[in-house]
């Protein structure tokens, strides 16, 4: 399962799955629990952080975490189904008339104590669990005196990875196309194909399997 920096899910829209995060549990809290006409329900707000920044974590009708987890570092992953994931999302949640983003973690997600650390972030939990976030800065500018930001430098980088995977991708459906119409005698059709290849570059995205990867020629055209 993909891990993604707490950084990076913050900029997650709303509704939109998470697959999973780390970080150490800076502050914990007390369940709330209560009835409607729709059953029993429970809440329970948590603030994790890791090396990238810090989120608060709603969980929604589940077992309550022991509180002597603040200060242990958790992962928090979604169940992956034959629909998709689920189990852990981005929502916005409103405190005083400012709404923050968190982390919604339901009953289909697992949460797993794990060993190491995760260097604390400097932001203070208010005694609600609320958290403030911290303030976005502005982009260092590289070396080259014309002022482009080292950032979209990193994007080119990535864009050029996951290019380089996709075609990965592209060589592996070939070949499981080969494979299949020798099998089956039956030409597999261009959606199948493009689906065949969406699968494999969904799959290895969440691997992050383009990690690995070179920049590529794509890059040097641009520099």
């Amino acid at each position: 399962m993909r891990l993604i920096p707490i950084k990076d899910a913050l900029t997650f829209s709303p509704e939109e799955n998470v697959p999973s995060v780390r970080g150490k549990v800076k502050e914990i809290y007390k369940p709330s629990t209560g009835s409607s006409d729709k059953g029993e329900w429970s809440f329970q707000n948590l603030v994790i952080v890791d090396e990238s920044g810090q989120i608060k974590v709603k969980l929604k009708d589940r077992e309550p975490l022991p509180l002597d987890y603040k200060g242990r570092v958790i992962l928090i992953s979604c169940k992956e189904g034959d629909k998709g994931l689920s189990g852990v999302k981005i929502k916005e949640d409103e405190y005083r008339g400012k709404i923050d983003k968190v982390l919604w973690v339901t009953p289909s997600a697992t949460i797993d104590r794990v060993e190491g650390s995760a260097p604390a972030a400097p932001q203070q939990a208010q005694a609600n669990g609320h958290v403030e976030q911290p303030k976005s800065e502005a982009p260092k500018q590289n070396g080259n005196g014309n002022g482009q930001p080292d950032s979209v430098k990193h994007v080119r980088h990535s864009l050029n990875r996951m290019a380089n995977l996709y075609l990965h991708c592209m060589e592996a459906g070939n070949y499981v196309r080969s494979q299949w119409e020798a099998a089956h005698q039956v030409k597999m059709s261009e959606e199948q194909f493009q689906a065949c290849v969406s699968s494999l570059y969904i799959q290895g995205s969440r691997d992050n399997l383009y990690d690995g990867l070179p920049i590529g020629s794509f890059d040097k055209q641009r520099k």
